[in-house]
């Protein structure tokens, strides 16, 4: 009952309450309202299928990860309780150049997995895709001039930066490159010490001397 008169009040002042919450962060999730609902209830989004103990409806949305906007209700589903959760810096079909740049081409995300084994993340099953930048700036890490940039991704999700720096999911991103053998990552600016770069505006980018910087959108 009280619940109830609550609510009321609620929408007698223009507070809006949401729908429902995700059973998962936010950040670990993505829009699956165009994926196939099969007859048991479960949705099929992107090869990767969802029950219902990981997908709500909801009416919100999160700019830049931080601030929270009501949208019309749709659906999401928690990727990471699913599978083994990769962010890519850009959208589903975009690759990175100057910015991020959509293509019909072919998009593959190889990684070295360790020392000795390197894949393609799209041929592996057990992964999926979050999209877009996990911060605001990122700095682009770049082995084949610096060799403590090295990196390699592994089967948790994290990256790890030469051999010692564990990265998690959500302060990094993979960039696929047209044309190219290879995919950059690029991770979150850090407050450590050990990660501090200094920082050249040039124009509306942000550069560093460690690497290209994803301008923002």
């Amino acid at each position: 009952m009280y619940a109830r008169i609550f609510g009321c009040l609620l929408v007698l002042f223009g507070v809006r309450s949401s729908v429902c919450s995700l059973p998962c962060d936010y950040i670990d999730s993505l829009n699956i309202t165009d994926g196939e609902r099969l007859p048991n209830g479960d949705i099929r989004h992107n090869g990767v299928i969802y029950n219902k103990t990981y997908y709500r409806e909801i009416d919100y949305e999160y700019e830049d990860f931080a601030t929270k906007k009501y949208v019309p209700k749709y659906l999401r589903g928690c990727l990471c309780a699913v599978r083994i959760c990769v962010r890519l810096c850009c959208g589903e079909h975009e690759y990175l150049g100057m910015r991020c740049t959509k293509t019909d081409d072919y998009l593959p995300i190889t990684v070295n997995l360790s020392v000795t084994e390197t894949a393609d993340l799209r041929e592996l099953p057990q992964f999926g895709f979050l999209y877009g930048k996990p911060c605001e700036q990122v700095y682009e890490l770049v082995p084949e001039e610096r060799p403590e940039d090295e990196w390699n991704l592994v089967r948790n999700g994290s990256l790890i930066i030469a051999g010692v720096h564990v990265i998690p999911r959500n302060k990094y991103c993979l960039a696929p490159r047209l044309n190219a053998s290879y995919t950059s990552g690029l991770v979150c600016f850090m407050s450590n010490e050990e990660f501090k770069y200094n920082l050249y505006p040039v124009g509306k980018y942000q550069a560093s001397h460690k690497g290209c910087v994803i301008p923002h959108n």
